[in-house]
């Protein structure tokens, strides 16, 4: 009878250095390109992966984390094999999320109270945000939204339909605004250019002024 072994087989090698290629082991040798994020980063441009300080775990579909310590430009990066999904997190603090698909979920729950201590039992997200084929659709379970400096809206028509509308700062509309409530607004609205309070104000002279 053969011998049997248990162990796992040899890993199997070819030309070049074993290690994945995200690792820049053959550039820093003098061979092959340089590799980097693909696609490049918007958040971290110049961010670069130096061996031996890029420390990559791949996988044979390609998916693959790294854990990149390269000095000044330090990031740990997860992918999926087809690079239809990336997320990565920058030394300078940004977060990068990168897709191809059409779905987007970001749901935050109050972990603070009554959530639930038995597995699968549903909690009320606090915040969430689903992005659907170019479509964004928020909800949040609270009524009070501040918006601290510019709100812009783009789209054809905007609607609010709130029992309070609170507005600091800087509003720009452009399209049709549609507001089912009650608003209040602390300051003066302009009409292309003119004052509304001066123009009701010039509007309720001339009533008084008929005969």
């Amino acid at each position: 009878m053969a011998d049997r072994k248990f162990t796992p087989p040899p890993a199997p090698r070819g030309t070049g250095r074993d290690l994945p290629k995200e690792t820049n082991a053959d550039y820093a040798f003098g061979a092959g390109e340089d590799i980097q994020l693909r696609p490049p980063s918007k958040v971290a441009p110049n961010a670069k992966a130096r061996y031996p300080f890029n420390k990559v775990t791949k996988h044979l579909d390609g998916s693959m984390i790294e854990f990149n310590t390269t000095p000044g430009t330090n990031y740990i990066n997860l992918q999926t094999g087809d690079l239809r999904a990336r997320f990565t997190m920058f030394k300078n603090g940004g977060i990068e999320i990168r897709q191809l698909g059409p779905i987007f979920l970001h749901e935050m729950e109050n972990t603070t109270k009554n959530r639930p201590d038995t597995f699968g039992d549903k909690v009320t997200p606090v915040h969430e945000t689903n992005v659907y084929d170019g479509v964004i659709q928020t909800s949040s379970k609270y009524r009070e939204h501040i918006v601290g400096s510019r709100y812009k809206l783009k789209s054809g028509d905007a609607y609010i339909e709130a029992s309070k509308i609170e507005l600091k700062g800087e509003v720009e509309v452009i399209g049709d605004l549609t507001i089912k409530g009650d608003l209040n607004v602390e300051g003066e609205i302009y009409l292309q250019g003119v004052n509304i309070r001066e123009l009701f104000a010039a509007d309720t002279h001339s009533h008084e002024e008929e005969p």
